[in-house]
């Protein structure tokens, strides 16, 4: 598979500009559509990246202290998670995902969620009358859903796939034992999970009106400036809050904003392994599944992360304000050759929070998390939202000079049609 080399995207934010051109033709396979006879199988819930690795400790946790021990790379490890699932998914009208234990090699297409990512913090709850010590954990839960075919002869193939993320919020008595109440409240953020889920294959999994198969979107590429981790590890936020996170928001924040489905923004390489349980007997030729190569690339930059204080001791408050800078570079590989059509900075208005003026251990990493988290989600989305609508007036509120992408924008957006 390839990837675009890693290279530096900027130099300051001022020296972004928009690239212009793109071939003055689209391929004819971009038009073509990939329409199965029915609903897509159900294959079930599984963990994209290997059970071993670390950013599953809260539910490998979960499955210790919640599940009975079971182990997390236990088939049934999961089994929660496939009947909420099941719930959620017999809802949908129209159907959208059929269930059954066989599959018909060649024909059928499979529907399996992927779960990405994940990660906790939590923030005390601000009273501006008495000092307290109760607070909200949240929980974050990255996921992406896969519309796979298989063939004997060359095994898995990914057909479409969209990307989502959920933060659940909860209130707990005491942060102090905030992890601890992030593992016992886990059953409940999958549940929510899996109703994002259903609520994304709601919109992209609609098999009757087809896929495009030969034609795909995805971030290939996410990056913190040296400035920007300088930040980061002044706010001890550079082990939380780096590319990988950047990545997956980013990857969910297209997604969700340019109505796109996008491929994973990291590998597969464990879900084909646990599909092929299921179906046994009929789906044992090969254990990965391999992102087929991005028609349009996207690749994100953190450029800034900012956090200003501001103490009132008159008011009992300190003001912490923060503000996020990101670059965006879009391409077009259709011709063969990466093509910019897109180069745009933005930041969505700063973000005031407050805590007490009398407790200012409250101002810690994990409350800039969340906060971070939230302006990083607010830029992305509401750019991508405001050029699929060319709406000059939300672009410009992220602090984008409009007529610099104005040219740009119908291009985006005409092969933004090509993935759909």
């Amino acid at each position: 598979m390839k990837f675009i080399k890693r290279r530096t995207l900027l130099k300051a934010a001022a020296g972004w500009v928009v690239a212009s051109g793109v071939p003055g033709f689209l391929p004819a396979y971009a038009a073509d559509r990939s329409k199965p006879k029915s609903a897509p199988v159900w294959a079930g819930f599984g963990l994209n990246g290997g059970p071993a690795q670390a950013r599953y400790e809260l539910t490998r946790r979960y499955l210790q202290k919640k599940r009975g021990g079971v182990s997390i790379s236990d088939t049934q490890a999961f089994k929660f998670m496939n009947d909420a699932l099941k719930e959620q998914l017999t809802k949908l009208t129209p159907q959208l995902v059929v269930f059954k234990p066989e599959v018909k090699l060649g024909e059928d297409y499979l529907l399996g969620m992927a779960h990405d990512y994940e990660a906790s913090t939590a923030i005390r709850r601000v009273d501006l009358k008495e000092p307290t010590i109760d607070g909200s954990i949240v929980t974050f839960l990255a996921g992406v859903g896969l519309i796979l075919n298989y063939e004997k002869s060359s095994g898995w193939r990914i057909v479409s796939s969209f990307s989502f993320v959920t933060r659940d919020t909860r209130k707990i008595p005491d942060v102090s034992k905030a992890s601890e109440n992030a593992v016992d409240m886990l059953g409940d953020s999958y549940l929510v999970h899996a109703t994002a889920f259903a609520t994304f294959l709601g919109r992209f999994g609609k098999w009757n009106a087809g896929y495009s198969p030969n034609y795909f979107a995805r971030v290939t590429n996410s990056k913190v400036t040296e400035g920007a981790l300088a930040q980061l590890q002044e706010y001890k936020l550079d082990q939380k809050f780096n590319a990988d996170f950047l990545g997956f928001q980013a990857s969910a924040a297209i997604c969700d904003g340019l109505d796109i489905p996008m491929l994973p923004f990291k590998e597969n390489d464990a879900l084909a392994n646990r599909y092929a349980t299921k179906f046994s007997e009929s789906l044992i030729t090969q254990d990965k599944i391999t992102i087929p190569d991005a028609d349009l690339e996207f690749e994100v930059v953190l450029i800034k992360a900012t956090k200003e204080k501001v103490p009132s001791r008159q008011q009992g408050i300190i003001y912490l304000k923060r503000r996020i800078i990101i670059g965006v570079r879009v391409f077009d590989k259709t011709s063969g050759q990466p093509e910019k059509i897109l180069q745009v900075v933005a930041g969505a208005p700063e973000d005031s929070d407050i805590i007490r003026y009398d407790q200012p251990d409250d101002d810690n990493p994990d409350r800039d998390f969340v906060f971070f988290d939230r302006l990083l989600y607010r830029t992305l989305s509401g750019l991508m939202k405001g050029i699929a609508k060319n709406d000059a007036e939300m672009i410009t509120s992220l602090g984008v000079n409009y007529d610099s992408i104005k040219e740009a924008i119908p291009k985006v957006l005409k092969q933004c049609a090509n993935a759909r």
